[in-house]
């Protein structure tokens, strides 16, 4: 997860079809490997907690412009509580360092991208109930 995800179409497998396309072509090679996010372009960080604030997993420390409608927000990773050692604004890939939080055990480095098993679930302080049902229509299936 990290900024740049919301801009591009993937196939099933998070591979953006895009950069797919101006590798191979028309058709999908066997083996071709596109990373799900732009590891080169450069976001603008703006940090939104002070230097020795003390933050936990899923604390937000900034946010990035991703669009004109979607405002990415840089979240500590889960497991991680301590407080912030260095944080910075400015231009960033989404792999380079934005902030450091001295834990318990070291100092953990941040980065705008984290990765997550797919299988592995989110953790999450409370389970909130949905105020209205969700209703998506009638499926196809059921039309004939």
């Amino acid at each position: 997860m990290g900024p740049g995800l919301v801009e591009s179409i993937y196939d099933g497998i998070q591979r953006p079809l895009d950069v797919i396309r101006d590798k191979t072509g028309d058709r999908i090679n066997r083996g071709v490997e596109a990373p799900g996010i732009n590891r080169e372009r450069k976001w603008s960080f703006v940090p939104t907690v002070q230097i020795g604030a003390q933050v936990t997993g899923g604390d937000i420390i900034g946010i990035v412009q991703e669009t004109v409608v979607v405002e990415h927000r840089i979240m500590v990773p889960p497991g991680v509580e301590g407080t912030i050692e260095e944080i910075k604004a400015g231009e960033f890939t989404v792999d380079q360092t934005i902030a450091r939080i001295k834990t318990a055990v070291g100092t953990k480095d941040v980065t705008m991208l984290q990765r997550w098993p797919v299988r592995r679930g989110r953790p999450y302080r409370e389970k909130k109930a949905p105020s209205e049902i969700m209703s998506t229509g009638q499926r196809v299936i059921d039309t004939f």
